[in-house]
């Protein structure tokens, strides 16, 4: 996987300034999918260098924040172990508790060879 992606063309932030869909790429990961499976819909990256990582849909048609970092990935591990269904309506229920206040990441040029 890293020499594919190190293999790429490189792209200067102020290029992926926008809504970004994201399709995943299986790696045996335990967490392959399992955003996806939670509903999320997009990252956006704004012209200000912030990012939006987990932009989810809700149901009145608009895109709601997620801060990653109030996502307890131990819990989700736990919950991937016996039910994905059972983590996905939890999640449901609980997005609105996990609102990200701002943006939540940034856009920076890095040299992978550093």
């Amino acid at each position: 996987m890293l020499e594919r992606f190190l293999s790429l063309p490189r792209v200067a932030p102020g290029e992926i300034v926008g809504l970004w869909q994201e399709q995943s790429i299986p790696t045996g990961h335990p967490l392959d999918n399992v955003l996806e499976n939670l509903g999320w819909l997009c990252k956006r990256f704004r012209a200000d260098m912030r990012a939006d990582a987990l932009l989810f849909q809700s149901s009145e048609d608009e895109l709601v924040r997620i801060d990653p970092a109030c996502i307890p990935l131990r819990l989700v591990l736990g919950f991937l172990s016996w039910a994905m269904g059972a983590a996905r309506n939890l999640f449901l229920s609980l997005k609105w508790a996990l609102l990200a206040e701002g943006t939540v990441a940034r856009l920076a040029t890095l040299d992978p060879f550093r």
